[in-house]
């Protein structure tokens, strides 16, 4: 609801100030699934102290294995090597914690608001040209 709100009050403001409003919105494909493990314990460990904790997150992580059941048949057994499991509450506090940082390359004029998987740049100015330049340079650092 605040990315919401934050969205209204910035056309509000560009409307009042004779201004445009640009904006571009990504959805983050396969978000849990792809999520690199690695980079995730490697932030944990800097935020919260080493032990237990980091411990129980790591073995929540890793070692996770998947089978598939057709009809009556069920598959092989893999490890799933990559991805955060879905449908726990804590899953969604350790992707958040992977990707909380995703927008540290985009500044002023632009606003990056973020929301699970996904992510919004919102930007204003009286020049539209302007306004494209900046989102596609945002893009970029995203991306690169």
């Amino acid at each position: 609801m605040n990315n919401l709100l934050t969205i209204k009050n910035e056309l509000h403001s560009s409307l009042n100030n004779k201004q445009n409003l640009g904006m571009i919105s990504f959805d983050i494909v396969k978000a849990y699934d792809t999520a690199w493990r690695p980079r995730i314990l490697n932030k944990l460990n800097k935020i919260i102290a080493k032990g237990y904790m980091l411990d129980f997150i790591s073995n929540f992580l890793n070692h996770r294995t998947i089978q598939v059941k057709t009809s009556n048949t069920l598959s092989d057994t893999f490890l799933r090597e990559s991805g955060v499991p879905q449908g726990s509450t804590i899953s969604v506090t350790i992707f958040l914690i992977a990707i909380n940082d995703i927008y540290e390359g985009i500044s002023r004029p632009n606003i990056p608001l973020l929301f699970a998987d996904d992510f919004t740049i919102v930007c204003r100015s009286t020049n539209v040209n302007s306004i494209q330049s900046i989102l596609q340079d945002s893009t970029n650092k995203l991306t690169s």
